[in-house]
């Protein structure tokens, strides 16, 4: 591939991002409601499933994308509440939890992966959006989250700012309203590999859209690449996806958030 593409045949390792996200988000919510209700065993043998609920409900900027998973999957949402509070009372460390949130959402997604990479255009044009407005905070925030966002989605014990929480619920909502639009119409699309076409119109898309030269030609070899330039790649390619239009736009998310499902846990 010319230069105008190159880097796309290595691109995988950016496209870590969408599972990442949905995981580290149900992390933040389970710790939170553990810390609420103490640390020490006997406190925690009082969790139920209801009182998980409750607790939830009290983070304004986080609470929203649960209530669309209760919407959408309401059966998932039960199950998860159920195992979060069995968890959180035989828990002995707080990175118990937080990684059994991360399991649980890491199977849900995986379960949900031909959902959304099925899911309508629009679907999959507003996790662009959403990705790209959680990208742009994270890296206002803190480079090194930004970073890790970018290359391997985020993960638990993360902390964020109150405004990145509520840019990373609306990204999670539009991934749990992606899957649930899968579901219901699925539109057949081949993401198993980035067309050169589709590399070459992402890469000039990202030089419209300002990303620096040096980002657009180092993209195959990111892993090497400093934190700010990791974050500002993220921002570049969310940006560039956005410039694009139709269904070239919609493949090209489509085609990130199946690499996403296929990182190593």
């Amino acid at each position: 591939m010319n230069d105008d593409g190159e880097g796309f045949s290595t691109q995988s390792s950016v496209g870590k991002k969408a599972a990442g996200l949905a995981i580290g988000l149900l992390a933040f919510f389970v710790v939170k409601f553990l810390f609420g209700f103490g640390n020490d065993w006997f406190t925690r043998q009082s969790v139920t499933p209801q009182k998980l609920e409750q607790a939830l409900k009290k983070d304004s900027q986080l609470y929203p994308a649960f209530q669309v998973f209760k919407f959408r999957y309401p059966e998932a949402y039960n199950r998860f509440l159920n195992e979060m509070s069995n968890v959180t009372k035989n828990a002995t460390e707080k990175q118990e939890i937080e990684q059994a949130s991360f399991n649980f959402m890491r199977n849900f997604i995986e379960s949900k992966s031909n959902s959304i990479i099925f899911s309508s255009s629009e679907s999959l044009k507003n996790i662009n959006k959403m990705q790209l407005e959680l990208t742009n905070q994270l890296k206002s925030d803190d480079i090194m989250a930004c970073s890790q966002f970018v290359m391997a989605g985020l993960k638990p014990g993360v902390s964020l700012s109150e405004s990145a929480k509520t840019k990373a619920a609306n990204s999670t909502i539009a991934f749990l309203e992606a899957a649930f639009s899968g579901d219901a119409n699925p539109t057949q699309r081949n993401v198993t590999e980035l067309s050169d076409a589709d590399a070459v119109a992402l890469i000039e898309a990202m030089k419209r859209a300002g990303t620096p030269d040096h980002i657009v030609t180092s993209l195959g070899v990111l892993g090497a690449a400093s934190a700010a330039d990791q974050c500002d790649a993220g921002v570049g390619m969310y940006s560039g996806v956005a410039a694009l239009k139709g269904e070239q736009a919609a493949r090209l998310s489509a085609f990130f958030v199946s690499q996403s499902l296929k990182a190593p846990n």
